[in-house]
């Protein structure tokens, strides 16, 4: 079964990779059931073949672990993987009244596939690692092994006081060596369930993967593109690179925390983490607020703009990284300071601290990396818009002077591309909204009504700034027409034709019908 199933799957993803005409919405699923049927078989057939040699199971407790939760995964991808094979053949009842499968729509049923899948097969195994992190306890200088519900204690255990408060408190699992760190204020709190540190590094491995893989293939396609190697697409390089080495150096860390279920790597290193979290996410920020600089510059200003130039970009990046790096540094210096996060998980600014010297870097910081670049991006992208509207009512004025329904099919295919450009712009300022407005309010929140920020409150920081490292490759570079025909010729694995599928007479009518009603409401 073994030999078969690795020989018939292996050749089955061979062939559509390199199969331009097989690259349908559909054959993606069929791909995908090959792909989970393959790791299958190739992590469960040699384990299997050495406990039968053996006659018992001989790897261990923890493999054991593995082996079941592995079987599990790949197993239920590959159920859910025949259930939408079986969801789109029934498009044969609908008939022309179905809705085509689009390569969006596939990916999307894929993804979500192995995103469900793997939190349901991980939420045992999350709740026992998490627990275990009660081993590391920390009593008076002394560690304490303990077995104890999360909501309270036994009631015949009477446990020493741990902390000013003498109650257990989420304070409790930090390092004695970083206490110095911790404001007063999480004495007050109960552990968290450890359920969230599952689901959190659950989070962030898809949100790692994704925008480590995401960022890294926009930036090897322009570096290996030289068609796309312009002033404007020098930004958004400088955005992959940033958002690239911010998950590269967060994931691992919190990671490593959420599966202890506290701050293990001490003082130094939580300095370096809020550091770089900082940096990083600085750089992201204004590369993004250039980036919409250049596009208003383009749109709005038209023929009577002065063009971006490659020095103008490469300026403009090298201040940005020059100038972030300078704004992160003071807190190493009593300008404010990192420290850990209430949910002992991360690190990051000092929000708590009550003097006017930390509260001020604080002041400056959000006007910096928050209030103007908003307000900017909201006042370029409200012109970019009324720039399109306008455009687009003067060709069909001039369209009807002519006394022809639409101009040249070489204007309107610009002016669509304008209105597509518009459409990412309206989505770019509620993206950029969502993914850093939890910062702020945490910040300020933590300032000004410290009761709302809890441990778990400021998880939430982190899980929106995140996320915008996935969603960035998307909104700026694959979004491109020109990336999309460089992503095709460099990487034909990762292109989708949808054009081509199984179907015939009227079926083949009713989806080139579909297709261009969706390209007109896309532009």
């Amino acid at each position: 079964m073994g030999s078969l199933s690795l020989a018939g799957n292996c050749v089955d993803i061979w062939v559509f990779m390199n199969t331009k005409a097989l690259r349908s919405p559909a054959n993606l699923l069929v791909v995908n059931l090959a792909i989970s049927d393959f790791f299958m078989m190739l992590t469960m057939t040699p384990p299997l073949l050495v406990n039968a040699y053996w006659g018992t199971w001989i790897l261990g407790g923890f493999f054991c672990e593995i082996y079941g939760f592995l079987g599990s995964f790949f197993g239920c991808v590959s159920i859910w993987s025949m259930v939408f094979i079986t969801d789109n053949r029934y498009v044969i009842v609908k008939g022309v009244s179905a809705e085509p499968l689009t390569c969006g729509g596939a990916m999307m049923r894929i993804a979500g596939t192995w995103t469900f899948t793997l939190a349901w097969n991980s939420d045992r195994g999350v709740l026992h690692r998490s627990s275990s992190s009660l081993k590391f306890l920390r009593v008076k200088g002394r560690s304490l092994t303990a077995k104890m519900s999360w909501n309270q204690p036994p009631q015949d255990t009477v446990l020493p006081s741990t902390n000013p408060y003498g109650n257990y408190t989420v304070v409790d699992t930090v390092p004695e060596s970083m206490l110095h760190m911790v404001h007063s204020h999480w004495y007050q709190f109960p552990p968290m369930n450890p359920l969230w540190y599952g689901l959190l590094g659950f989070w962030m491995v898809i949100m790692g993967s994704l925008s480590l893989a995401g960022n890294f293939v926009v930036i090897w396609v322009f570096m290996n593109t030289k068609a796309l190697r312009s002033p404007a697409n020098l930004l958004v390089v400088n955005l992959a690179i940033s958002d690239f080495f911010m998950m590269l150096t967060m994931t691992p860390p919190l990671l490593i925390n959420a599966y202890w279920g506290t701050w293990i790597l001490g003082g130094f290193f939580c300095e370096i983490y809020g550091f770089l979290g900082s940096f990083f996410g600085c750089v992201s920020i204004w590369s993004m607020v250039f980036i919409t600089a250049d596009r208003y510059n383009v749109i709005v200003k038209g023929v009577s703009a002065e063009p971006l130039t490659s020095g103008g970009a490469m300026l403009r990046i090298a201040g940005t990284w020059l100038f972030t790096l300078a704004w992160c540094l003071p807190p190493f210096f009593g300008w404010n300071r990192y420290v850990p996060e209430g949910n002992m998980l991360a690190c990051g600014t000092d929000y708590l601290t009550e003097t006017e010297l930390s509260r001020s870097y604080l002041y400056i910081y959000s006007v910096w990396v928050y209030l103007f670049p908003l307000a900017y991006i909201i006042y370029s992208y409200t012109f970019i818009v009324k720039a399109v509207a306008a455009h687009e009512k003067g060709m069909r004025e001039q369209a009807k002077k002519m006394g022809v329904k639409s101009l040249r099919s070489e204007e309107a295919q610009k002016t669509s591309a304008e209105c597509r450009l518009c459409k990412v712009a309206l989505m770019t300022v509620t993206l950029w909204f969502v993914a850093w407005t939890p910062y702020f309010i945490i910040n300020w929140g933590g300032m000004f009504n410290r009761p709302m920020v809890t441990p778990l409150f400021s998880i939430w920081g982190s899980v929106f700034a995140k996320a915008n490292a996935v969603y960035n490759p998307i909104v700026y570079a694959i979004s491109h027409p020109k990336y999309r025909a460089a992503l095709e010729k460099k990487l034909p694995c990762l292109a989708c034709n949808t054009e081509g599928r199984d179907v015939g007479g009227s079926d083949a009518g009713s989806t080139a019908t579909a297709q261009s009603t969706e390209k007109a409401e896309s532009a």
